[in-house]
């Protein structure tokens, strides 16, 4: 009935079993198998059989007695089913295998199969990213800490570089100091410590006028300004009184403005040079050289030098009166005085000069 409802026109073929049917489908007996749509499922790939579009409405067994009556007969027949289920051999499960047959051996639904390779395929990729990301991962830490490493290096390096120079500007005996662009000291060494009686702790951050009259401080800023202006080191002369001691002394003092990277002004360093010793030698020998200019040039007797390979090189006034000429004129001439000596004294002054260098 059902066939002719499809209009399938068939000559139907009884089976001993599903399987039987599935088999004399795929050996070319029948065109078509009928199974239900489980055992299909689980058996139609091991046959090399396709579903077709054709489904049959399910039928559905009931077990019927009029309402009331054969009670004992229903519990017993459930009390059987709930018996055989599960359990082989027993007349349910012989039904159950003729017609929804075994799972063949190793047959596994497509899906699952699908289902699995993508689930291999996953783990596969997760796999290699993991071991991409370890492998990154190694790489970049290796980087960073061959990076830390030269950072450290550098930091040894630097530090070092500091403490050097420190110790030089602690050390050196010029009074050395850096002060901003507003006149704050940034830093000083020991020496200039003593000039204002504090240690740099307490000198930084502050200005000339905490330390010094006001005057002074206006001339050290004014001093400050000047080098910032220019661009390029100032220097001038000052004398300084140091309060740790009450010395005084004149001082050659630098000052250059400090810029950083890009340039901008950043401070004015500031070294002190004590030249009180130079200048007071200095002042010594000027007026020495005074004192004997005086006395040579009052003298009524000719002075004068002479070298043996440049000639002479100082006359006393007096020598213009022996000779007739100035001194620029002798000093013009520097051998003008030996060519001067009379033929008869040339050997005797020649035997004086040697007497004196010897």
């Amino acid at each position: 009935q059902h066939l002719a409802d499809f209009n399938v026109p068939a000559t139907l073929v009884p089976v001993a079993s599903l399987e039987e049917g599935f088999a004399r489908v795929r050996d070319g007996e029948v065109g078509a198998a009928v199974v239900n749509h489980f055992f299909g499922e689980l058996n139609a790939g091991q046959y090399g059989l396709a579903a077709s579009s054709i489904v049959f409405q399910p039928a559905a067994l009931f077990y019927a007695t009029p309402r009331g009556m054969n009670v004992d007969l229903l519990q017993g027949i459930d009390r059987h089913l709930q018996a055989w289920e599960g359990k082989p051999g027993t007349p349910y499960d012989r039904v159950i295998e003729k017609w929804m047959g075994e799972p063949a051996a190793g047959s596994v639904p497509v899906v699952w199969i699908w289902g699995a390779a993508g689930l291999v395929i996953a783990v596969v990729l997760v796999l290699l990213v993991n071991r991409y990301l370890r492998q990154r991962v190694r790489t970049q830490t290796a980087l960073i800490e061959d990076e830390m490493q030269h950072l450290l290096q550098a930091e040894v390096a630097l530090s070092r570089q500091r403490s050097l120079l420190k110790t030089l500007v602690q050390t050196i005996p010029d009074l050395v100091w850096v002060k901003d662009p507003e006149g704050h000291y940034l830093s000083c060494n020991a020496r200039f410590e003593a000039l204002y009686g504090a240690r740099e702790a307490d000198i930084l951050g502050r200005t000339d006028h905490d330390f010094v009259s006001r005057e002074m401080a206006e001339r050290f800023r004014a001093h400050d300004l000047a080098a910032m202006a220019a661009g390029t080191p100032c220097v001038n002369e000052e004398w300084l009184t140091f309060a740790s001691d009450g010395y005084r002394g004149l001082f050659e003092t630098t000052k250059t403005p400090m810029h950083d990277e890009a340039g901008h002004l950043v401070g004015v360093l500031g070294i002190a040079h004590d030249i009180t010793a130079r200048v007071q030698a200095r002042e010594a020998l000027a007026e020495s050289e005074a004192r004997f200019k005086h006395l040579v040039e009052g003298a009524p007797d000719v002075l004068y030098r002479f070298s043996s390979t440049r000639g002479g090189i100082y006359y006393s006034p007096q020598v213009e009166q022996l000779f007739g000429h100035t001194r620029d004129f002798l000093h013009d001439h520097p051998w003008y005085w030996a060519e001067s000596i009379h033929p008869d004294d040339v050997p005797g002054v020649a035997r004086a000069v040697e007497g004196m260098q010897k």
